[in-house]
Protein backbone atom coordinates (compact mmCIF):
# COMPACT_ATOMS: atom_id res chain seq x y z
CA UNK A 1 0.00 0.00 0.00
CA UNK A 2 2.88 2.46 0.59
CA UNK A 3 3.79 1.74 -2.67
CA UNK A 4 0.54 2.33 -4.15
CA UNK A 5 0.58 5.92 -2.65
CA UNK A 6 3.83 7.58 -2.68
CA UNK A 7 3.50 8.29 -6.83
CA UNK A 8 -0.20 9.43 -5.59
CA UNK A 9 1.77 11.82 -2.88
CA UNK A 10 4.33 12.48 -5.73
CA UNK A 11 2.05 13.43 -8.41
CA UNK A 12 -0.11 16.01 -6.37
CA UNK A 13 3.45 16.80 -5.31
CA UNK A 14 4.21 17.78 -8.87
CA UNK A 15 1.04 18.97 -9.91
CA UNK A 16 1.32 21.59 -6.78
CA UNK A 17 5.02 22.52 -7.92
CA UNK A 18 4.11 22.49 -11.83
CA UNK A 19 1.08 24.86 -10.83
CA UNK A 20 3.22 27.43 -8.97
CA UNK A 21 6.14 27.32 -11.42
CA UNK A 22 3.22 27.64 -14.35
CA UNK A 23 2.28 30.85 -12.00
CA UNK A 24 5.58 32.12 -11.95
CA UNK A 25 6.41 31.65 -15.12
CA UNK A 26 3.63 33.28 -16.78
CA UNK A 27 4.16 36.56 -13.96
CA UNK A 28 7.56 36.10 -15.85
CA UNK A 29 6.47 36.31 -19.27
CA UNK A 30 3.95 39.17 -18.63
CA UNK A 31 7.13 41.37 -17.39
CA UNK A 32 8.79 40.07 -20.34
CA UNK A 33 6.26 41.21 -22.44
CA UNK A 34 5.67 44.68 -20.76
CA UNK A 35 9.26 44.77 -20.90
CA UNK A 36 9.54 44.32 -24.60
CA UNK A 37 6.70 46.87 -25.11
CA UNK A 38 8.30 49.42 -23.76
CA UNK A 39 11.56 48.86 -25.14
CA UNK A 40 9.83 48.82 -28.50
CA UNK A 41 8.01 51.84 -28.34
CA UNK A 42 11.17 53.74 -27.05
CA UNK A 43 13.68 51.95 -29.24
CA UNK A 44 11.47 52.42 -32.27
CA UNK A 45 13.65 53.97 -35.40
CA UNK A 46 12.44 55.86 -38.03
CA UNK A 47 13.37 57.65 -41.10
CA UNK A 48 17.18 57.87 -41.84
CA UNK A 49 17.57 54.48 -39.34
CA UNK A 50 16.46 52.39 -41.86
CA UNK A 51 13.10 49.89 -41.53
CA UNK A 52 9.69 49.71 -43.06
CA UNK A 53 6.63 51.71 -42.87
CA UNK A 54 6.53 50.13 -39.32
CA UNK A 55 8.96 52.05 -37.69
CA UNK A 56 7.76 55.54 -37.36
CA UNK A 57 8.56 57.39 -34.67
CA UNK A 58 6.99 59.72 -32.75
CA UNK A 59 10.38 61.14 -31.58
CA UNK A 60 10.88 62.58 -34.83
CA UNK A 61 7.66 64.74 -34.49
CA UNK A 62 8.31 65.95 -30.97
CA UNK A 63 12.08 66.89 -31.16
CA UNK A 64 10.71 68.87 -34.70
CA UNK A 65 8.00 70.77 -32.80
CA UNK A 66 10.06 71.88 -30.16
CA UNK A 67 13.17 73.13 -32.13
CA UNK A 68 10.49 74.84 -34.67
CA UNK A 69 8.53 76.34 -32.09
CA UNK A 70 12.38 77.92 -30.34
CA UNK A 71 13.93 79.03 -33.08
CA UNK A 72 11.05 80.76 -34.93
CA UNK A 73 10.06 82.24 -31.84
CA UNK A 74 13.42 83.78 -30.74
CA UNK A 75 13.67 85.46 -34.57
CA UNK A 76 10.74 87.44 -35.05
CA UNK A 77 12.14 90.55 -34.55
CA UNK A 78 14.23 89.46 -37.49
CA UNK A 79 11.27 88.49 -39.69
CA UNK A 80 8.79 91.58 -38.43
CA UNK A 81 11.90 93.73 -39.91
CA UNK A 82 12.16 91.55 -43.01
CA UNK A 83 8.43 92.00 -43.85
CA UNK A 84 8.69 95.84 -43.29
CA UNK A 85 11.25 95.39 -46.19
CA UNK A 86 9.44 93.16 -48.84
CA UNK A 87 6.62 95.32 -48.33
CA UNK A 88 8.06 98.89 -48.62
CA UNK A 89 11.05 98.84 -50.53
CA UNK A 90 11.19 102.71 -51.03
CA UNK A 91 10.88 103.39 -47.10
CA UNK A 92 13.05 100.85 -45.65
CA UNK A 93 16.19 100.94 -48.72
CA UNK A 94 19.02 101.39 -46.52
CA UNK A 95 20.01 98.16 -44.55
CA UNK A 96 18.84 95.64 -42.38
CA UNK A 97 19.67 97.99 -38.66
CA UNK A 98 18.49 101.26 -40.46
CA UNK A 99 15.14 99.64 -41.32
CA UNK A 100 15.01 97.95 -37.43
CA UNK A 101 15.93 101.74 -35.89
CA UNK A 102 12.61 102.99 -37.82
CA UNK A 103 10.64 100.63 -37.25
CA UNK A 104 11.35 101.02 -33.35
CA UNK A 105 11.50 104.64 -33.62
CA UNK A 106 7.77 104.30 -34.99
CA UNK A 107 6.53 101.39 -33.76
CA UNK A 108 8.16 101.20 -30.39
CA UNK A 109 10.42 98.26 -29.40
CA UNK A 110 7.41 95.78 -28.94
CA UNK A 111 5.84 95.98 -32.42
CA UNK A 112 9.49 93.41 -33.14
CA UNK A 113 7.71 90.95 -31.14
CA UNK A 114 3.89 91.25 -33.27
CA UNK A 115 2.64 88.26 -33.50
CA UNK A 116 5.10 85.47 -30.77
CA UNK A 117 2.56 83.48 -29.82
CA UNK A 118 1.08 82.28 -33.42
CA UNK A 119 4.47 82.20 -34.64
CA UNK A 120 5.36 79.52 -31.45
CA UNK A 121 2.09 77.98 -31.68
CA UNK A 122 1.61 78.15 -35.71
CA UNK A 123 5.46 76.70 -36.47
CA UNK A 124 5.48 74.50 -33.82
CA UNK A 125 2.72 72.26 -35.26
CA UNK A 126 4.46 73.01 -38.43
CA UNK A 127 7.77 71.93 -37.34
CA UNK A 128 6.50 68.69 -35.98
CA UNK A 129 5.05 67.55 -38.70
CA UNK A 130 7.80 68.97 -41.06
CA UNK A 131 10.24 66.93 -39.44
CA UNK A 132 8.48 64.05 -38.57
CA UNK A 133 7.04 63.31 -41.97
CA UNK A 134 10.28 63.86 -43.61
CA UNK A 135 11.63 61.36 -41.54
CA UNK A 136 8.95 58.59 -41.94
CA UNK A 137 8.29 59.23 -45.50
CA UNK A 138 12.13 58.75 -46.33
CA UNK A 139 11.62 55.26 -45.06
CA UNK A 140 8.41 54.78 -47.34
CA UNK A 141 9.80 56.18 -50.24
CA UNK A 142 13.66 54.53 -50.04
CA UNK A 143 12.72 52.25 -52.44
CA UNK A 144 10.74 54.49 -54.55
CA UNK A 145 13.95 54.69 -56.98
CA UNK A 146 17.46 53.81 -56.79
CA UNK A 147 18.14 57.66 -56.70
CA UNK A 148 18.54 58.42 -52.57
CA UNK A 149 18.82 62.10 -53.59
CA UNK A 150 15.15 61.63 -55.64
CA UNK A 151 13.64 59.56 -52.50
CA UNK A 152 14.67 61.96 -49.69
CA UNK A 153 13.48 65.09 -52.13
CA UNK A 154 10.33 62.99 -52.54
CA UNK A 155 9.92 62.95 -49.07
CA UNK A 156 10.82 66.32 -48.07
CA UNK A 157 7.69 67.36 -51.10
CA UNK A 158 5.59 65.35 -48.97
CA UNK A 159 6.63 66.79 -45.86
CA UNK A 160 6.47 70.27 -46.78
CA UNK A 161 2.91 69.96 -48.15
CA UNK A 162 1.60 68.78 -45.35
CA UNK A 163 3.43 71.36 -43.29
CA UNK A 164 2.15 74.11 -45.72
CA UNK A 165 -1.87 72.48 -44.85
CA UNK A 166 -0.89 73.28 -41.02
CA UNK A 167 0.83 76.93 -41.43
CA UNK A 168 -1.64 78.46 -43.81
CA UNK A 169 -4.65 79.42 -40.62
CA UNK A 170 -1.83 80.27 -38.37
CA UNK A 171 0.20 82.69 -40.55
CA UNK A 172 -3.09 84.60 -41.56
CA UNK A 173 -3.92 84.87 -37.49
CA UNK A 174 -0.71 86.25 -37.49
CA UNK A 175 -0.62 88.76 -40.20
CA UNK A 176 -4.02 90.12 -39.13
CA UNK A 177 -2.54 90.79 -35.61
CA UNK A 178 -0.05 93.28 -36.62
CA UNK A 179 -1.51 96.89 -35.60
CA UNK A 180 -0.33 99.04 -38.69
CA UNK A 181 -1.82 99.95 -42.62
CA UNK A 182 -0.11 96.74 -44.14
CA UNK A 183 1.94 94.14 -41.67
CA UNK A 184 3.38 90.81 -41.81
CA UNK A 185 2.78 89.88 -45.09
CA UNK A 186 -1.05 90.76 -45.67
CA UNK A 187 -0.45 93.54 -44.25
CA UNK A 188 -4.18 94.73 -43.48
CA UNK A 189 -4.33 97.82 -41.37
CA UNK A 190 -6.75 96.56 -39.06
CA UNK A 191 -5.77 97.89 -35.29
CA UNK A 192 -8.83 96.02 -33.87
CA UNK A 193 -6.63 92.68 -34.33
CA UNK A 194 -3.83 93.96 -32.09
CA UNK A 195 -5.34 92.68 -28.64
CA UNK A 196 -6.49 89.21 -30.54
CA UNK A 197 -3.88 86.64 -28.86
CA UNK A 198 -3.53 82.87 -31.11
CA UNK A 199 -7.29 81.52 -30.20
CA UNK A 200 -9.09 84.37 -30.36
CA UNK A 201 -7.28 85.62 -33.68
CA UNK A 202 -8.10 81.97 -34.87
CA UNK A 203 -12.25 82.01 -33.64
CA UNK A 204 -11.88 85.60 -35.45
CA UNK A 205 -10.83 84.68 -38.69
CA UNK A 206 -13.61 82.31 -39.14
CA UNK A 207 -16.44 83.80 -37.49
CA UNK A 208 -15.16 86.34 -40.27
CA UNK A 209 -13.77 84.79 -43.93
CA UNK A 210 -15.29 80.91 -43.32
CA UNK A 211 -13.46 78.43 -42.01
CA UNK A 212 -11.46 77.66 -45.16
CA UNK A 213 -10.71 81.09 -46.40
CA UNK A 214 -7.10 80.77 -44.66
CA UNK A 215 -6.31 78.57 -46.91
CA UNK A 216 -6.66 80.89 -49.81
CA UNK A 217 -3.12 81.45 -50.10
CA UNK A 218 -2.15 78.02 -49.99
CA UNK A 219 -0.62 77.88 -53.48
CA UNK A 220 1.62 80.63 -52.31
CA UNK A 221 2.34 78.93 -49.17
CA UNK A 222 3.56 75.97 -50.92
CA UNK A 223 5.97 77.56 -53.71
CA UNK A 224 7.54 78.83 -50.49
CA UNK A 225 7.13 75.82 -48.01
CA UNK A 226 8.05 72.90 -50.47
CA UNK A 227 11.58 74.62 -51.71
CA UNK A 228 12.27 75.43 -47.85
CA UNK A 229 11.71 71.66 -46.89
CA UNK A 230 13.86 70.21 -49.61
CA UNK A 231 16.95 72.85 -49.03
CA UNK A 232 16.98 72.51 -45.52
CA UNK A 233 15.82 68.69 -44.85
CA UNK A 234 17.72 66.90 -47.69
CA UNK A 235 20.52 69.32 -47.43
CA UNK A 236 21.23 68.74 -43.99
CA UNK A 237 21.24 64.96 -44.50
CA UNK A 238 23.93 65.07 -47.03
CA UNK A 239 26.41 67.29 -46.04
CA UNK A 240 26.03 65.80 -42.36
CA UNK A 241 27.02 62.46 -44.11
CA UNK A 242 29.49 64.21 -46.32
CA UNK A 243 31.22 65.02 -43.28
CA UNK A 244 31.29 62.30 -41.09
CA UNK A 245 32.83 60.38 -43.94
CA UNK A 246 35.36 62.69 -44.15
CA UNK A 247 35.57 63.00 -40.19
CA UNK A 248 36.12 59.36 -40.59
CA UNK A 249 38.93 59.41 -43.05
CA UNK A 250 40.71 62.16 -41.04
CA UNK A 251 39.93 59.52 -38.02
CA UNK A 252 38.25 62.39 -35.94
CA UNK A 253 36.45 61.53 -33.34
CA UNK A 254 34.61 62.49 -30.02
CA UNK A 255 31.48 64.92 -29.36
CA UNK A 256 33.55 67.85 -30.40
CA UNK A 257 33.69 66.65 -33.66
CA UNK A 258 29.97 65.35 -33.98
CA UNK A 259 28.79 69.06 -32.85
CA UNK A 260 30.90 70.45 -35.22
CA UNK A 261 29.44 68.79 -37.62
CA UNK A 262 25.97 69.22 -36.89
CA UNK A 263 26.88 73.32 -36.80
CA UNK A 264 28.43 73.60 -40.09
CA UNK A 265 25.68 71.28 -41.72
CA UNK A 266 23.24 73.39 -40.24
CA UNK A 267 24.86 76.53 -41.45
CA UNK A 268 25.06 75.45 -45.12
CA UNK A 269 21.61 74.30 -44.96
CA UNK A 270 20.30 77.33 -43.89
CA UNK A 271 21.46 79.02 -46.74
CA UNK A 272 20.41 76.09 -49.38
CA UNK A 273 17.13 76.99 -47.52
CA UNK A 274 16.90 80.34 -47.80
CA UNK A 275 18.05 80.61 -52.06
CA UNK A 276 15.82 77.70 -52.67
CA UNK A 277 12.45 79.57 -50.79
CA UNK A 278 13.21 83.26 -51.35
CA UNK A 279 11.12 83.70 -54.47
CA UNK A 280 8.17 81.79 -53.13
CA UNK A 281 8.40 83.97 -49.76
CA UNK A 282 8.35 87.05 -51.91
CA UNK A 283 4.96 85.39 -53.84
CA UNK A 284 3.36 84.71 -50.58
CA UNK A 285 4.45 88.06 -49.34
CA UNK A 286 2.37 89.62 -52.34
CA UNK A 287 -0.21 87.55 -52.27
CA UNK A 288 -1.06 88.70 -49.07
CA UNK A 289 -0.43 92.23 -49.60
CA UNK A 290 -2.60 92.48 -52.84
CA UNK A 291 -4.95 94.44 -51.59
CA UNK A 292 -8.06 94.89 -54.14
CA UNK A 293 -5.72 92.55 -56.41
CA UNK A 294 -5.74 89.41 -58.22
CA UNK A 295 -4.61 87.10 -55.35
CA UNK A 296 -4.20 83.95 -57.85
CA UNK A 297 -1.01 82.40 -58.05
CA UNK A 298 -0.17 82.99 -61.80
CA UNK A 299 -1.37 86.63 -61.22
CA UNK A 300 0.87 87.53 -58.79
CA UNK A 301 3.78 86.12 -60.07
CA UNK A 302 3.40 88.51 -63.20
CA UNK A 303 2.97 91.14 -61.32
CA UNK A 304 6.13 90.95 -59.58
CA UNK A 305 8.02 90.24 -62.66
CA UNK A 306 6.34 92.94 -64.41
CA UNK A 307 7.10 95.64 -61.89
CA UNK A 308 10.90 94.87 -60.84
CA UNK A 309 11.59 91.95 -63.59
CA UNK A 310 13.82 88.75 -61.42
CA UNK A 311 15.01 90.94 -58.63
CA UNK A 312 11.74 91.62 -57.50
CA UNK A 313 11.48 88.00 -56.22
CA UNK A 314 14.57 88.62 -54.20
CA UNK A 315 13.66 91.80 -52.32
CA UNK A 316 15.02 91.45 -48.85
CA UNK A 317 17.09 88.66 -49.46
CA UNK A 318 19.60 90.01 -47.02
CA UNK A 319 17.54 90.50 -44.19
CA UNK A 320 16.23 87.11 -44.77
CA UNK A 321 19.68 85.49 -44.86
CA UNK A 322 20.04 86.75 -41.28
CA UNK A 323 16.67 85.60 -40.53
CA UNK A 324 16.59 82.20 -41.90
CA UNK A 325 20.64 81.37 -41.56
CA UNK A 326 19.74 82.38 -37.58
CA UNK A 327 16.59 80.13 -37.81
CA UNK A 328 17.75 77.02 -39.16
CA UNK A 329 21.39 76.88 -37.84
CA UNK A 330 19.62 76.65 -34.34
CA UNK A 331 16.37 74.94 -35.59
CA UNK A 332 18.84 71.94 -36.50
CA UNK A 333 21.53 71.90 -33.53
CA UNK A 334 18.33 72.18 -31.34
CA UNK A 335 16.88 69.19 -33.67
CA UNK A 336 20.16 66.73 -32.89
CA UNK A 337 20.42 67.94 -29.09
CA UNK A 338 16.79 66.84 -28.73
CA UNK A 339 17.21 63.40 -30.91
CA UNK A 340 20.18 62.53 -28.77
CA UNK A 341 17.76 63.34 -25.74
CA UNK A 342 15.75 60.97 -26.61
CA UNK A 343 17.87 58.00 -27.57
CA UNK A 344 18.42 58.83 -31.06
CA UNK A 345 21.82 59.32 -32.87
CA UNK A 346 22.61 62.86 -34.48
CA UNK A 347 22.19 63.38 -38.47
CA UNK A 348 24.42 61.52 -40.78
CA UNK A 349 25.81 59.63 -37.76
CA UNK A 350 24.15 56.54 -38.84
Amino acid sequence: MAKATLPTISTRSNRFFAHHAHRESSKFDAEEVQAATMEKLMGIRGGALGGDIASLDWRFFLAGGICAAASHGYTTPIDVVKTRMQSFPEKYNKGVLAAARDIVKEEGMAYLLTGLGPTVVGYGLEGALKFGCYESFKVIFQHLTPYKVFNFLMASVVAGAVASIVLCPMEEARIKMCPMEEARIKMVGDKSWQKENVVSGMVRLVRENGLFASFGGLSAMLSKQVPYTMGKQVSFDFFAAMFYTLATQLKLTGQEAKWLISLGSAFLSSVMACLFSQPGDMILTATYNAAGADTAFGSVVRRIYQTRGLRGFYLGLQARLAHVASIITFQLVLYDVIKTALGLPVTGAH
